[in-house]
């Protein structure tokens, strides 16, 4: 678990489903209200290494979202319910 923590927890496609099947859903209503907070947030990532930009559009897009707390506080949600369904998990 600590390894996790660490280093990231590592994700496995099942055998039958590399590469995704095409998939491509724009993200919701909140993300979009909420782009100026979608932007810095990306823009953290992306400083911090996180994340990368890719060099093309992907094939197998998943939609962000923004959960804001009852004190205002905003988080980024990248929701991958799509791509669980490809993964091996432990």
């Amino acid at each position: 678990m600590l390894q996790w923590v660490r280093g990231g927890f590592p994700l496995f496609w099942l055998d039958f489903s590399f590469p995704a099947p095409e998939f491509f859903k724009p993200n919701n209503r909140e993300a979009l209200a909420c782009s100026d907070f979608v932007t810095a947030s990306i823009s953290d990532l992306l400083s911090a290494n996180a994340i990368m930009k890719w060099p093309s559009q992907p094939t197998c897009v998943s939609p962000l979202n923004v959960a804001t707390k009852a004190n205002g506080k905003q988080r980024l949600i990248l929701d991958l319910r799509h791509v669980n369904g490809y993964l091996k998990l432990p």
